[in-house]
């Protein structure tokens, strides 16, 4: 591989870098959420997809989770005071 082609993964890699099935991967690229390039013959049926660091790095940007909110503390509530009549 060249040296300005390091770093570039094929869907498959990514797949198992990401823990997700390679069709997943696929379909990421044909709805455009994760881009690629194809290093295929213009005259190829079949696309040879290849997936740069910068493009890995802005999808998992696009995808990062923001973390859970501080769970709220609960308020107590208080008792009455005296002026309140027991019937029973």
């Amino acid at each position: 591989m060249d040296k300005d082609k390091e770093g570039y993964l094929t869907p498959p890699k990514y797949a198992e870098v990401l823990g997700v099935g390679e069709e997943k991967i696929l379909g990421l690229i044909r709805t455009g959420e994760l881009t690629a390039i194809d290093v295929a013959k213009a005259d190829s049926q079949r696309p040879r997809y290849r997936i740069s660091p910068e493009a890995r790095a802005a999808f998992e940007r696009s995808r990062r989770v923001a973390p859970p909110p501080p769970p709220q503390t609960r308020r107590v509530r208080r008792k009455a005071t005296g002026d309140v009549v027991k019937f029973f």
